[in-house]
């Protein structure tokens, strides 16, 4: 990702400080973030990115909430916090291709919970569109990088031939959107590959067929499905 100095992805002491053209940081180092100041070094930082190539490119430009040494950093993220319903409000206004994502990578424990978060986003969307965004509509959004896109299956959707996992929910969760918070409870089955099944604790008798079922299929492409299924 690319900061600006100071910023949501400068992770500099102060030791590190003065910093000056060609001087890297240790997050640059690392490959974690990039900093560059102007369009020209944020120019530069793109194609550096590309160059090694990324298929997306993530620009931090908010502010420094997460910055260890912005002196407003406890304000900015107050207005981060206070910003959160408007930005939600203007996205729905403006018919903005809205994905979902967490930074969940980070922490293995944390990953398990984050259905969860995408259950919390019922605060600004119904259950159907939280569940669009995190599938078919985040696909679409990879599929944006055009020639970039390493993927030459479709991603998002249920059907042969497809990039997904799926996932089978005791419920409906176009309904209700908390049934993906528990997976230990609702979650019956989780296929990969198209055929490597999982079943779950607590598989009702009923099984796949039952209507009260429903199935939804994950953007991320770790596997491929090779047989498709709806509710």
């Amino acid at each position: 990702m690319i900061s600006q100095t100071s910023g949501h992805a400068d992770f500099r002491s102060i030791w590190e400080l003065p910093g000056y053209e060609g001087k890297l940081s240790r997050a640059d180092v690392l490959g974690a973030a990039a900093l560059a100041d102007g369009p020209d070094a944020v120019l530069r930082a793109t194609r550096e990115q590309l160059m090694q190539g990324a298929s997306q490119i993530k620009i931090v430009a908010g502010g420094g909430a997460a910055s260890a040494y912005d002196p407003v950093r406890l304000a900015k993220q107050m207005i981060v916090w206070e910003g959160t319903d408007n930005a939600y409000k203007l996205a729905q206004k403006y018919n903005i291709l809205t994905g979902f994502g967490t930074d969940v990578l980070f922490d293995a424990p944390a990953a398990t919970r984050q259905g969860k978060v995408l259950a919390y986003m019922k605060r600004w969307y119904t259950p159907a569109q939280a569940l669009k965004q995190a599938t078919a509509d985040s696909a679409a959004i990879l599929e944006l990088s055009g020639p970039r896109n390493p993927y030459t299956g479709q991603l998002g959707v249920i059907q042969k031939g497809a990039y997904a996992d799926m996932i089978l929910v005791d419920g409906d969760p176009t309904e209700n959107l908390d049934l993906v918070a528990d997976a230990e409870t609702n979650f019956r089955i989780t296929m990969k590959a198209g055929g490597d099944l999982q079943e779950h604790a607590g598989v009702a008798a009923g099984g796949p067929g039952d209507r009260r079922y429903g199935a939804t299929a994950a953007a991320t492409p770790s596997t491929r499905t090779t047989a498709g299924c709806s509710q």
